[in-house]
């Protein structure tokens, strides 16, 4: 090979590779971006024309959560009930479950831990008016379990002492190291909302949209979300939220509703959540 042959081997060298960068990069920069969801945000988003009508319902901040588990609702240390010539004393534990945790709660106890008595008569345990506990009993753990229909909002647990009986010269004393009333629970506190609609939102309906951001979470978990009892999502939720849907969800010319759940031990709080309903003009 002549040393002219070699630099025009050299040149067509350098000039193929050239042409295959240009190449490379003509096809980098024309390829389209497939998928619109990361793992931050899920983006479904119908754009808006000129004679589109928005209608923005405020669904506010709100928390999420599917809850398993028990709570100590009341609970009173080193206390003392009796019955005798002396008169009578006994101890009441208040206990206040709130509308959330009521509903899901499925039963409740009582405990109590007797560390000394007279033996001179029973104990006595009440809960809301009803009697739940009446008999003699030593030094140890006394439990009672509790039924769901039993628990109310506002709870009454009331401890004493029966009388002495035929040693009626005697006190009945009973002396507690600990008094318990607790829950147990499981399930979902939900939300839901209700939306008016008029009949030219539902007849006109172009699309609706749902949007949200996620202020905190805990154990992953998905999210269910219905409309009208349809299902409209359920999945892991982003911390950006914004998802159209269309006819595929009925809407009614009165009153809808739209509700979040979770169906793991989780919880989601939520903020800015609004509903936006598009129709024509």
């Amino acid at each position: 090979m002549t040393k002219g042959q070699g630099k025009i081997d050299e040149f067509a060298f350098v000039l193929l590779a050239g042409l295959i960068l240009i190449i490379v990069m003509i096809v980098a920069f024309n390829t389209p971006q497939t998928g619109n969801e990361t793992n931050n945000t899920t983006s479904t988003e119908t754009n808006f024309s000129a004679n589109d009508i928005p209608r923005f319902i405020n669904l506010g901040d709100f928390t999420v959560s599917y809850s398993l588990g028990s709570d100590v609702v009341a609970q009173k240390k080193n206390i003392e009930v009796s019955n005798g010539w002396g008169g009578t004393s006994r101890v009441n534990l208040v206990g206040v479950v709130e509308g959330d945790k009521l509903a899901i709660t499925n039963s409740g106890y009582i405990e109590i831990i007797v560390d000394d008595t007279s033996d001179a008569g029973n104990l006595i345990v009440t809960f809301n008016g009803q009697e739940v506990f009446n008999q003699k009993v030593g030094p140890g753990r006394v439990y009672i379990q509790l039924t769901k229909d039993q628990i109310k909002d506002s709870n009454v647990v009331t401890i004493s002492s029966g009388g002495p009986g035929w040693k009626f010269w005697q006190t009945s004393v009973y002396k507690i190291s600990s008094a318990k009333f607790g829950i147990n629970f499981q399930g979902t506190s939900f939300k839901t909302f209700q939306f008016s609609l008029t009949s030219d939102d539902v007849s006109k309906f172009r699309f609706g949209r749902l949007s949200f951001r996620v202020v905190t979470s805990t154990t992953p978990s998905s999210m269910l979300i219905t409309i009208n009892n349809q299902r409209f999502f359920r999945d892991i939720s982003p911390s950006a939220f914004i998802r159209d849907f269309g006819p595929e969800i009925p809407l009614n010319p009165n009153v809808n509703n739209i509700t979040f759940s979770l169906d793991k031990a989780s919880s989601y709080e939520l903020a800015d959540v609004t509903l936006t309903i598009v129709r024509s003009r």
